[in-house]
């Protein structure tokens, strides 16, 4: 099997062909911040930190769903594209607004893989990093201020997510990295912040990470 025998939108090479065509595919993205004194230098004592969201059963996740693949009447969406809008769908104030709206061109893919935690309908899901601006950081945290002291923005945000996503939370990744895998929905989500928490320590020279 050659790479060219895989749909346009798999970066895989390893499974299955008829696997691969068969599954639904997701995307998702791990938005971090990284601070940095002002000569650009980041400091020691610097925490990276990252965008969770509290999914409805109360694990955490990274904000991401399933991709338009597109058909004979569409083109359907790329897959920073798809992660992207998920982002946009999912970190919402109470009127349904995005916090933050990135171009998908800011993405990098730092994951790939099949999730068969459905046998019947496999995921092939694509993992994307985003670093954050200082002003993006603001207003998540200020929409994260308000999600724990304004109840009714709360619950009306989470209605904007068609009850997906009831809270966020913006934690540094080293204290993610000490949480059960079982707290998180997906496991690929929490084996791709593991990936960021690497290249983040200095231990990639690449974000992209196969497979």
């Amino acid at each position: 099997m050659t790479d060219n025998k895989l749909p346009a939108w798999s970066s895989l090479t390893e499974p299955m062909e008829h696997t691969v065509k068969t599954a639904t595919v997701g995307s998702f993205v791990a938005c971090y911040f990284n601070p940095t004194l002002s000569n650009g230098i980041q400091s020691r004592k610097a925490k990276p930190s990252v965008l969770l969201v509290e999914r409805c059963d109360g694990r955490l996740g990274l904000p991401g769903g399933y991709v338009d693949i597109g058909s004979n009447n569409s083109a359907g969406e790329q897959l920073a594209e798809g992660a992207v809008r998920e982002l946009r769908e999912e970190v919402v104030n109470a009127e349904g607004t995005p916090i933050i709206a990135p171009d998908a061109q800011r993405l990098q893919i730092i994951s790939a893989g099949i999730d068969y935690k459905n046998p019947a309908l496999p995921v092939c899901y694509h993992g994307h990093a985003l670093e954050l601006t200082a002003e993006e950081l603001v207003q998540l945290q200020e929409h994260a201020q308000k999600l724990t002291g304004d109840e009714q923005y709360k619950q009306a945000s989470f209605v904007a997510t068609h009850n997906e996503v009831r809270g966020i939370k913006i934690l540094p990744i080293s204290e993610i990295m000490q949480m059960p895998e079982q707290n998180f929905a997906y496991p690929h989500e929490f084996a791709a912040l593991k990936t960021l928490h690497e290249k983040l320590l200095g231990n990639k020279q690449s974000l992209y990470l196969a497979g």
